[in-house]
């Protein structure tokens, strides 16, 4: 029987899991979309960061879905998303005054 702990675990794991799979899925068919959004905001190499982005999401997602390595994984996800405060552009020039989020 599997408790209700492991379950809310696996369900986490799937979800999150089958987000990131799609998410990256859909850079890694539109790179070029994804590159420009990435230039956009002052990414300084769009083109690598798009295909890294897509590598990662893709690969950490199936991990976590999967349970394989599943700190390594969700670390992943964490600093896939952190990837834009620490190489994106600063902040003044995402948050505009007036700017809606």
């Amino acid at each position: 029987m599997i408790s209700g702990t492991d379950a809310a675990r696996l369900l986490l794991r799937g979800v999150v899991g089958g987000t990131m799979i799609a998410h990256g899925v859909r850079h890694a068919r539109t790179l070029n979309g994804t590159a420009g959004s990435f230039s956009s905001v002052g990414f300084r190499r769009p083109g690598a960061q798009a295909v890294a982005s897509a590598v990662v999401e893709i690969g950490a997602g199936t991990a976590l879905a999967a349970g394989a390595a599943t700190p390594l994984a969700a670390a992943a996800v964490v600093g896939r998303d952190g990837c834009r405060g620490a190489f994106g552009p600063p902040a003044e020039r995402i948050l505009r005054p007036g700017r809606r989020l």
